[in-house]
């Protein structure tokens, strides 16, 4: 039994790695505006949802929105009500606790299957993997999918690789492990598909089918088809056609056996740039893992590990749409390779392991501390950073990438401390992280236009005033509650602002000098006008009102 002094170290250790994953991910909340078409629309529908568009069909400007399931937007609409409106820093709360989530269950996870010295460095290598933290700061559906996949594994883990002194996983973790896939169904579908995949792998390559009879596989997949048919059979039913003709349309089916936009290894090299810098000592540790899979003393442990990878890679292959953030369900296998490697070499008596980790630490600390001075001539394109001093934040950022890795490249080299190493690139990710992520590239993008115009709209003409826009998009209605009509022609402006009174337009000022220039200057009430700056693109938005 771990004495008291270890259960207080690892409490320590765990506490502070919350604060810090709590620092890291929170940060950037409320940085301004929604960022990318993904937090534009996924906040649109979560904002009809919350005022009432319908629990079980989502909807998007009004029009049936079958594409994703509803489970995310359910949280981002209660908080939308928590919080008393629309806003980028209510829309992400439900990411920020799930992105927590997700690393603590892969700590659960990683604790179960090993210690608590790989739980803890393989849980801060996922925080700081680039692409994990990168999908963690906005609004997407992948991390949400993995607060709730990682739970799956979490329970698998405890199913197949009890500790000693503990007692056999019953049935209660088998259907919490179903349970939680079938929130990550209801999160963004493929989920469950790489926890279920993952553990057929598994069963297969040790010839060892007692696998899926522990984790209850047909009670098991009957409880998940219940739990997702209880919201899908219902909105199929009330959404008519769209939900079915979507299910079986055939950009589902060309996604699946179409041609490939990428090549079949295109998620090997994403998963060696996108998880730095944990992929630095990757390839050590599946080498590792694949020498060690059949060794009785390891328990199976590294070809389950390996079963993750490995079909996950496969399994996002061959569809042809491929995105880095798909292969998230992996990381936290990665990332506790890694860290097994890791410790495996420091307890190496014949010293080719330490040598071994030695090396892969003198090489993360040189590219973290050439990519702390290379940033300089990749920003905005050249090397202009050199002659016109950026902000304060990128200047300390870039300092501490480049002081944390020379300060990396000193520990493995010269001290032989491997430890200090791994922390010195670790603290000095995490700052450059929470200085250029959170501080300084927010402030290229300014939502204060679209939201000067929907606050306009909505305190003059009224909450449900009639609007339409052209030549920009749906944003500018998130803080109103008005569904916009997007216009495409000249005469669908005349026509819509011929309508009646207290008609609403926003338009670009080019696209109003053409329409004057074709139809003369209309008899129309201009309300507002604003210059709209967005990643070094200038132009008007101008705002009228009919009479």
């Amino acid at each position: 039994m771990p004495s008291r002094s270890a259960f207080s170290f690892e409490a320590r250790w765990v506490a502070a790695l919350s604060l810090a994953a709590a620092v890291l991910y929170s940060a950037g909340m409320v940085r301004n505006g929604f960022e990318g078409k993904d937090e534009r629309r996924y906040a649109q529908v979560a904002k009809e949802l919350s005022r009432g568009s319908g629990l079980i069909v989502l909807h998007n400007l009004g029009k049936v929105y079958p594409d994703k399931p509803p489970l995310f937007f359910w949280l981002e609409g209660i908080s939308f009500r928590v919080f008393g409106g629309i806003s980028p820093f209510a829309a992400r709360v439900p990411l920020f606790f799930l992105a927590l989530a997700a690393l603590a269950f892969s700590y659960l996870f990683m604790r179960q299957i090993d210690g608590p010295r790989e739980a803890l460095l393989g849980t801060a290598a996922l925080a700081l993997c680039f692409r994990f933290f990168w999908e963690g700061r906005w609004v997407k559906l992948d991390v949400p999918m993995c607060g709730f996949l990682f739970g799956s594994f979490w329970a698998s883990a405890r199913i197949l690789f009890p500790k000693p002194g503990q007692p056999p996983a019953g049935a209660r973790w088998a259907y919490g492990a179903w349970f939680f896939a079938a929130l990550a169904v209801l999160t963004k579908g493929p989920g469950a598909a790489v926890w279920l995949g993952s553990l057929l792998t598994y069963a297969a390559a040790r010839r060892d089918w007692s696998v899926m009879r522990r984790h209850r596989w047909a009670s098991g997949l009957a409880l998940l088809g219940v739990i997702c048919m209880a919201w899908l059979g219902p909105a199929m039913w009330l959404g008519g056609p769209k939900y079915r003709e979507f299910l079986i349309s055939p950009r589902v089916i060309y996604n699946l056996v179409g041609e490939h936009d990428q090549p079949f290894y295109y998620f090997s090299i994403k998963l060696l740039t996108d998880g730095l810098p944990m992929s630095l000592l990757l390839p050590a540790a599946l080498w590792r893992a694949w020498r060690i899979r059949r060794r009785p003393e390891d328990g199976g442990r590294a070809a389950f590990l390996l079963s993750v990878v490995g079909f996950t890679l496969v399994f996002f292959s061959i569809p042809l749409g491929k995105r880095g953030q798909y292969i998230l369900p992996l990381y936290p296998a990665a990332c506790l390779l890694t860290a097994r490697f890791f410790v495996a070499a420091l307890s190496d008596k014949a010293g080719k392991g330490r040598v071994a980790l030695r090396r892969h630490l003198w090489g993360a600390g040189a590219l973290l501390a050439g990519a702390g001075v290379g940033a300089l001539f990749v920003r905005h394109g050249v090397s202009k950073a050199l002659f016109v001093p950026p902000p304060l934040s990128v200047r300390l950022g870039l300092f501490l990438a480049l002081a944390g890795g020379a300060a990396a490249v000193w520990a493995a080299s010269w001290k032989r401390k491997e430890w200090r190493a791994a922390g010195a690139c670790g603290a000095s990710l995490f700052a450059a992280y929470v200085l250029l992520f959170e501080l300084y590239f927010p402030l290229c993008y300014d939502d204060s236009t679209s939201r000067g115009v929907a606050e306009r709209v909505a305190q003059v003409g009224g909450a449900e005033a009639p609007m339409a826009l052209l030549g920009i998009d749906d944003r500018y209605t998130l803080y109103g509650a008005t569904l916009p009509r997007i216009l495409s022609s000249h005469d669908a402006v005349r026509e819509f602002m011929a309508g009646g009174p207290n008609r609403w337009l926003a338009i670009v000022g080019e696209r109003y000098g053409y329409y004057v220039r074709d139809y003369g200057k209309p008899d129309w009430e201009e309300m507002g006008r604003w210059k709209e700056i967005q990643r070094n693109l200038s132009r008007d938005i101008l705002l009228f009102r009919s009479k």
